[in-house]
Formats: C-alpha cells, sequence, structure tokens
C-alpha cells in the first residue's frame, strides 16, 4: 500500500514577527498546560487565545495562537525517514524528514485547522516540551494521515553534520510525549 505524499514544509528565514509580552506578567508555561508536543499557528496579533512562548537565546518570546493545530495526544507515532538525493554539484546527500502519523480521529480537525494557516501564509511553530524548536511555512494543504516535517529547519547550529542521527533523537523525544 502506497502511502500519500505528505506536506514538506521549509524553514522560513525572515525575521520573526514578535508580539510584546503579556502586560498581566509572566504566562504559564505550556508544559504546565500540558503541551508536551504542539503545532501551533504563530498569531499575527496578541488575543484572549494567544501564549507568548520562550525561544532560544536572548530572543524574545514568540506569540502562538492556540488551540493547537496538532499536540501530542493527536499523533500516533513519530518516525524519522532518511532519503539519499544526487545532486550534481555535491555528490550524494542524505536527507531527514520527521513524519508524523495523525490519529484518525483527529485526522480532519487538523486538515481544517491547516486550511486558514495555508490561506494566510502563516508560520507554524513546532513547541517540544514547552520551548519552540522549529518555525516553518506550509506550502501545501495536509492530504492523508501524515505530515513531513524537513529536520534541516529543526536542527541547532553545528547539528548539520549528523541530520539523521539527530532527527532520530528527536523522533525518540517526540515519541516518549505521546499518550
Amino acid at each position: 500500500m502506497e502511502t500519500p505524499h505528505p506536506v514538506r514544509p521549509s524553514l522560513v528565514t525572515d525575521t520573526f514577527e514578535l508580539n510584546e509580552e503579556s502586560a498581566s506578567g509572566p504566562e504559564p508555561s505550556l508544559t504546565s498546560l500540558g503541551f508536551q508536543f504542539a503545532l501551533c499557528r504563530v498569531a499575527r496579533a496578541s488575543g484572549p487565545d494567544v501564549r507568548h512562548v520562550p525561544l532560544p537565546g536572548d530572543a524574545p518570546a514568540l506569540a502562538l495562537q492556540f488551540p493547537a493545530l496538532l499536540e501530542n495526544t493527536d499523533l500516533t507515532r513519530v518516525t524519522a525517514v532518511t532519503r539519499t538525493i544526487w545532486s550534481t554539484s555535491r555528490g550524494r546527500v542524505r536527507t531527514s524528514s520527521l513524519v508524523l502519523s495523525v490519529r484518525p480521529e483527529a485526522v480532519a480537525r487538523f486538515q481544517a485547522a491547516v486550511q486558514p494557516v495555508l490561506d494566510h501564509g502563516d508560520r507554524v511553530a513546532l513547541v517540544l516540551h514547552g520551548e519552540v524548536i522549529g518555525v516553518l511555512t506550509l506550502s501545501a494543504p495536509v492530504t492523508g494521515d501524515e505530515v513531513s516535517v524537513d529536520s534541516a529547519a529543526l536542527l541547532s547550529p553545528g547539528e548539520e553534520a549528523e541530520p539523521v542521527a539527530q532527527t532520530r533523537n528527536l523522533a525518540r523525544q517526540i515519541n516518549a510525549t505521546l499518550s
């Protein structure tokens, strides 16, 4: 049986459009709210459904819209997939992706939630253990029950040399959050 072709998001390379932190003080962390893993729409403006999530380093928090597009409870498993491609300029190149398998009962909701993100060209943040690990742009509607994320968008500087091992490690970390 052939699996459907998953969406292949690409890393957003522009600067973050950051919203100011809530005037009412620090917000509860996403992990304290029960979020171990989530795909969230990056908010364009503050509002009651927006939470500010810290970014690595000294960068200000990123505003994310809730409910999340997809949570750890919506997934059955996460798989690291590695492909070898040939390039005339670089020779053999290995690329890795995370394939998120969505529970059957969450597929329609996820597909419907992603459509407005695509219509407006919004970005999507991947959150793991309360921290943003990547910000992506989805380029096509989600069809089927899987979505693929290019791991190059999620690796820290210096990790690019070992994308296969890093992607497998990230898949294990996300799988550990699944209920």
